[in-house]
């Protein structure tokens, strides 16, 4: 059984609309392969009809994708979560959010209730050091964190800003897509009726600072000192360091 898995989306190209890979599942299958090699990774898929964005992941690095066909108009949800129960891997990996779609960022916490694991969002790269694993969390403002646990565990990954990997075709070739049929003794989920009313309009953010941080108020006059002085007192202030 596959030791760690990766949940597969259909991304959309913000400027063409187009269908392509999401770029936060192009950096999980690169982590997942990197950390447990290519036969011990499957992508997982669930929607009524196979994309042809699921062999461009095969030209990743994944040797089998598992696609669960659902029914037109079906949640996917319940089905993925019944699937990752039946496998029971060491690791999950999705994106942070889906590039389409509500893109509500609740997959992982739905993977990991299923799997009563714990999740961690905002990984930048995980490392696997024996039973254990180590991960870089991104904190914002360029800070991250190190955490080290046991499987199981959920890891929803940052999508990368740079451009996409290239599908290797000899990857494609030697991959494969299986497909499942979703059960039907599956629970199915109920959307919350959405509350659409108008943007509120909010306040500007002020501009304005204190006096060591007031837009304008550069360091280029100053000696190297104070210079240094000012830039460590907005980097505190604006809490980049202690």
């Amino acid at each position: 059984m596959a030791k760690a898995v990766v949940l597969l989306s259909v991304g959309r190209n913000p400027v063409s609309g187009r269908a392509r890979m999401a770029r936060a599942e192009t950096r999980a299958i690169e982590m997942a392969v990197a950390s447990f090699g290519r036969e011990d990774v499957i992508g997982l898929h669930a929607s009524p009809e196979i994309s042809p964005v699921l062999r461009e992941y095969l030209g990743l690095g994944l040797a089998c994708i598992e696609h669960v066909q659902t029914r037109p108009g079906e949640d996917a949800l319940p089905s993925l979560m019944e699937r990752l129960r039946q496998i029971g891997p060491d690791l999950v990996f999705c994106g942070q959010a889906a590039e389409t779609g509500r893109a509500s960022g609740i997959v992982a916490y739905a993977c990991a209730d299923a799997l009563q694991s714990p999740v961690i969002a905002n990984v930048l790269s995980v490392t696997r050091e024996g039973n254990d694993f180590l991960v870089v969390q991104g904190m914002g403002k360029g800070r991250h964190r190190q955490l080290r646990g046991p499987s199981p565990v959920v890891l929803a990954v940052d999508a990368v800003q740079d451009g996409a990997p290239i599908p290797s075709m000899a990857n494609i070739r030697a991959g494969r897509i299986d497909v499942t049929h979703a059960a039907g003794n599956v629970a199915p989920t109920t959307s919350p009726a959405l509350d659409v009313r108008p943007a509120r309009v909010r306040p500007k953010k002020s501009s304005r600072g204190t006096s060591s941080t007031t837009r304008g108020s550069g360091v280029e006059h100053l000696d190297p000192e104070s210079a240094a002085e000012r830039i460590l007192d907005y980097l505190r202030i604006n809490n980049i360091i202690q």
